[in-house]
C-alpha cells in the first residue's frame, strides 16, 4: 500500500533553506538577462525536435553529449 501523507522532513537548517531559495530567485534573474539578448525562440519546440532528430540520425542527445564528453570535444 502506498502512503497518501507527505513526508516529514526533519533537521532542515531553516537559514540554509532560505539562502538556497534566494540563490534559486539570483540565478533565475540573471539567466533571464543573460538569454534577454537572443529574444524569442524563432523555432517552435516541435520543429527544433525535427531537427535536431535529423542531423542526430535517431542518435539521443544524451548520448551524443556523453560520447562528445568521453572524446574530449
Amino acid at each position: 500500500m502506498v502512503s497518501r501523507s507527505k513526508p516529514r522532513i526533519t533537521g532542515i537548517d531553516k537559514p540554509a533553506a532560505k539562502s538556497h531559495i534566494d540563490k534559486v530567485k539570483k540565478t533565475g534573474k540573471v539567466a533571464d538577462i543573460a538569454l534577454d539578448r537572443y529574444g524569442e525562440p524563432t523555432l517552435s519546440l516541435f520543429q527544433l525536435r525535427t531537427a535536431l532528430d535529423r542531423q542526430l540520425r535517431g542518435t539521443s542527445l544524451a548520448n551524443t553529449v556523453i560520447r562528445d564528453r568521453e572524446a574530449g570535444l
